[in-house]
C-alpha cells in the first residue's frame, strides 16, 4: 500500500471508529464496562469501535496486523515489521461518565516507527492527521483539509 493509500485508510479509520462511538452516544446503548486485566476500564463502545475500525482496514488490506488496545491477546504476539494501531476509544472514562472529551486514534508503524497517524474527536467532527513526507492537517467536519503550519522553535 502506497503512503497516500495509508493516509486516507487511516483518516478514514479513525472516523469510521468515531462514528460508531457518536451512534452510541446518540442511542444511549448500555455501555456494559468492566475491567481489563491491567485494571483499566473497557465498554462495549470500546469493542464496537475496535471492531469497526479493524474491519474497516481489513477491507482495504486484508493481511493487515493490527494492534488493538482492547484485545490484549495480541499485545504479546510476534510482530510484523508493518502494522496499524488502533485505540479505538481513548477517554473511555470521560466516555462512560457522559463526557464529550474523547477520541479515536489510528497509527500505520513500519519498523516500530510511526509513519502515519490520524486523531478522530467524534463530538466535534474533527480529524488531525498527516505523517512525515506527507505533512500534517487539521479537518474540521466536512470542509476541505487544511495543513498545519510548523515552525522551527529557537
Amino acid at each position: 500500500m502506497d503512503l497516500r493509500n495509508v493516509l486516507n485508510t487511516t483518516y478514514i479509520a479513525a472516523r469510521v471508529g468515531g462514528k460508531e462511538l457518536r451512534r452510541w452516544r446518540a442511542d444511549n446503548i448500555d455501555l456494559k464496562s468492566e475491567n481489563k486485566a491491567d485494571g483499566t476500564l473497557v465498554t462495549a463502545a470500546d469493542r464496537a469501535a475496535s471492531a469497526a475500525i479493524t474491519s474497516y482496514i481489513k477491507g482495504r488490506d486484508p493481511s493487515a496486523f493490527i494492534l488493538d488496545e482492547e484485545r490484549e491477546a495480541l499485545h504479546t504476539l510476534a510482530r510484523p515489521e508493518s502494522m496499524w494501531v488502533i485505540d479505538p476509544l481513548d477517554g473511555t472514562h470521560v466516555f462512560a461518565n457522559g463526557g464529550d472529551d474523547f477520541c479515536t486514534m489510528v497509527a500505520y508503524v513500519q519498523q516500530g516507527i510511526p509513519v502515519i497517524g490520524a486523531i478522530y474527536f467524534p463530538m466535534i467532527d474533527l480529524t488531525v492527521f498527516g505523517g512525515k513526507r506527507v505533512g500534517a492537517w487539521v479537518k474540521p467536519s466536512e470542509t476541505m483539509a487544511s495543513p498545519l503550519i510548523s515552525r522551527r522553535v529557537q
